[in-house]
């Protein structure tokens, strides 16, 4: 069994920290209306939570197996999910970038299409990727991209699924 561990985080766990900064402003504003110590506390408890979400999100990797069988298991954390080869029908992957107020970042992401053709509903995988290894891939140069390791896999095992770059 291959494994690869990747800089990844699922999207419902950025959901919950978004949830849980909605929860943390909700609870100071009722502090500065009625400072009650279950209030206090209630505060306290979602911070930590918040804070060991946000530690998670910088130092976490999603470990990634694969090589037995038609199922791929991720794992982050403490959650697990698996991608069935058998069910998708269609296997891309992109080169990303995507602009904020700190700069640019990069991630390479490969999408499992299902019996369904809308991109949307795509399940995906995702490697965040620094300037270099960027710059690397825009040169179809990509043996420092972890996730193209089990792309070759699908192109070797499933060759009908593996479409190649979007």
């Amino acid at each position: 069994m291959n494994k690869i561990k990747i800089k990844f985080m699922p999207t419902y766990a950025k959901v919950a920290l978004v949830a849980l900064s909605l929860i943390m402003i909700a609870l100071d504003a009722e502090i500065e209306h009625d400072p009650t110590a279950a209030a206090k506390i209630m505060l306290a408890v979602v911070m930590l939570l918040f804070a060991a979400g946000l530690i998670s999100m910088f130092f976490s990797r999603t470990v990634v197996e694969f090589g037995e069988g038609s199922v791929i298991k991720c794992r982050w954390l403490f959650v697990r999910w698996n991608i069935d080869l058998d069910k998708v029908d269609s296997v891309m992957y992109k080169l990303q970038s995507h602009k904020g107020k700190g700069g640019v970042s990069y991630s390479f992401d490969l999408l499992f299409y299902g019996c369904y053709a809308n991109p949307k509903r795509a399940k995906k995988l995702a490697e965040t990727l620094d300037y270099r290894t960027a710059e690397h891939c825009i040169q179809h140069r990509y043996e420092e991209v972890e996730l193209m390791e089990l792309y070759r896999y699908i192109e070797n095992n499933y060759y009908d699924k593996a479409k190649g770059k979007v």
